[in-house]
């Protein structure tokens, strides 16, 4: 396999398609952005391809797995899936106490209502806390486009995606609630027998956090930076 085409995520693309889609994608932050953003896209992208996307500790839990229990949710908190119509909610809701780590999970958001695409919310006061994204089908999904090894990934996986809670509604317990609630969602409403997720080691104590509930890591998932993905296949 050529180099292009692992750089650009092991997709089986010619080089000529790959160049293509980058001169699309500057031109429209050129036309949105001006020479500025283009440089801050350029910046951000040379990072994520040589030193960020190598970071990531990848998880597997079976559905048919024993599930941990919790106490009673407190009332005043409900979670439900979230619909197009919510999307303004989220925005105004959620969008100020965003970083720039979780930039990417506005694209998310503005795909609620896609097909195989769920964003559960948890809503207090009639204002959204929380949102937890996943995807029923992993293939299809973003986590397809990280290094992960492509033998990883099952048509019978489901991914979970970007999720965050507003500052002063954690310690609440809303992600174990809501990551249960998906699970549930998972086993009566799809196909999935696994769901997988990736942690960023950034992440303080997330991949602790996600061990406690059952989740198990996995070994030699992808490889460990740029340059081995140059000499070890990735599909």
């Amino acid at each position: 396999m050529e180099a292009a085409s692992l750089i650009d995520d092991c997709n089986r693309v010619s080089l000529a398609a790959i160049a293509a889609n980058r001169f699309r994608a500057v031109r429209r932050v050129l036309v949105s952005q001006g020479i500025t953003g283009v440089l801050k896209a350029f910046i951000n992208y040379s990072s994520y391809t040589l030193r960020e996307k190598w970071r990531f500790t990848y998880c597997e839990l079976a559905l048919d797995e024993l599930r941990y229990s919790l106490p009673e949710m407190d009332p005043s908190y409900a979670i439900r899936i979230a619909e197009r119509a919510d999307i303004s909610k989220i925005q105004s809701d959620m969008f100020p106490f965003l970083t720039a780590k979780e930039e990417s999970d506005k694209l998310a958001i503005s795909e609620i209502g896609a097909l195989g695409v769920q964003c559960f919310i948890v809503e207090k006061n009639h204002q959204i806390v929380n949102y937890f994204f996943v995807y029923e089908n992993a293939v299809s999904s973003p986590l397809a486009k990280t290094p992960l090894y492509k033998k990883h990934i099952l048509e019978t996986d489901a991914y979970f995606g970007p999720a965050f809670t507003v500052p002063h509604a954690r310690g609440a317990w809303i992600m174990p609630q809501v990551i249960l609630k998906i699970l549930d969602f998972l086993e009566k409403e799809t196909d999935a027998t696994r769901v997988l997720l990736l942690v960023h080691e950034d992440t303080v104590g997330a991949l602790a956090f996600y061990r406690r509930l059952g989740f198990k890591k996995i070994d030699d998932a992808a490889p460990v930076s740029f340059i081995s993905s140059l000499t070890k296949s990735c599909c």
